[in-house]
């Protein structure tokens, strides 16, 4: 990952790879609900943005863009 030289916080990941992932600098604090906010330009229709592991579970939460390009959400692998 590479942020970017302007510090608009923007990540940067140069491949597609499981080594590409962002961890937080601090302790995340127990919750009961989150929001998820994001911009994306690519040309890739299969692929995972945003992926919450916790436990045993290394996708609990998790948004995807399956094969047609549509945006999924899933919960502890059932998808909603």
């Amino acid at each position: 990952m590479t942020l970017a030289a302007t510090f608009s916080f923007d990540l940067i990941f140069p491949e597609r790879s499981t080594e590409n992932y962002v961890l937080p600098a601090i302790a995340v604090p127990s919750l009961n609900a989150f929001t998820v906010c994001f911009w994306v330009k690519t040309d890739v229709k299969e692929w995972i943005p945003f992926s919450y592991a916790v436990g045993r579970h290394s996708n609990a939460i998790m948004m995807f863009f399956d094969r047609t390009g549509l945006l999924r959400f899933q919960v502890l692998d059932e998808q909603l």
